[in-house]
């Protein structure tokens, strides 16, 4: 089985314990090591989903934050309609457009402050060559949408630059906690489901189910 990828976002290992979490619930299996696990693993969950909230709270961007994820979900959503136009030429440069945001996908909403931006600036990078600029102006809607995104990123890095002149600290344990989690999954929980299922024949389908989120995982992780 896979270890998970240690470049995983907060949001990401976050997510993934959840999964695993509600899977192992679910199963019923009695097992009195898999049982320590996921306490062990509950608890590295529950502190991570909270470090995450308090550190986009921290700083008081929660609104500015919310403002341009709207926005990046609404960019997803209308490329995705507009790629089902009936027009060749609309639905080819959507789908190519498509194609573009969707290195980054809906993920990026779930993202530290500094990554979310990060990837906003090279998607802005990657929209702005030249060869894309009629196709942008083809689709209905996608020009306005996207200075709408651009500004709602500028109106968060002015909050967040004004937040720093105040002095006002982001806590890093969430990122903390998330190398916690790392290290136990990889180095507990994988090998043991791994290594028992041999015996277990009941195991075997909860085993599938967490390789698949460690795939799904390491898949956005790239």
């Amino acid at each position: 089985m896979k270890k998970l990828n240690g470049n995983a976002r907060n949001g990401t290992v976050d997510a993934f314990l959840s999964a695993i979490l509600a899977s192992y619930e679910e199963s019923g299996v009695e097992d009195e090591n898999l049982k320590k696990i996921f306490a062990l693993i509950k608890s590295l969950q529950s502190g991570l989903s909270s470090a995450i909230k308090q550190e986009r709270a921290a700083s008081g961007l929660e609104e500015e934050d919310a403002a341009r994820d709207e926005k990046f979900r609404a960019l997803i959503k209308l490329l995705d309609g507009l790629t089902a136009i009936p027009v060749a030429e609309v639905s080819s440069a959507a789908k190519e457009l498509f194609a573009i945001v969707s290195r980054y996908g809906a993920e990026t909403t779930l993202k530290s402050y500094d990554e979310e931006s990060s990837d906003i600036a090279s998607l802005k990078s990657d929209l702005s060559k030249a060869e894309l600029e009629e196709k942008i102006k083809a689709l209905p809607g996608l020009s306005v949408l996207l200075s709408e995104l651009w500004e709602a990123e500028d109106a968060f890095l002015k909050a967040r630059k004004e937040a720093v002149k105040q002095k006002v600290s982001l806590p890093l344990s969430a990122t903390s906690l998330k190398k916690q989690s790392l290290a136990f999954v990889n180095s507990c929980l994988l090998p043991y489901i791994e290594s028992v299922c041999y015996v277990r024949e009941d195991l075997k389908g909860l085993s599938k189910i967490i390789a698949e989120n460690v795939e799904r995982a390491n898949a956005a992780a790239k």
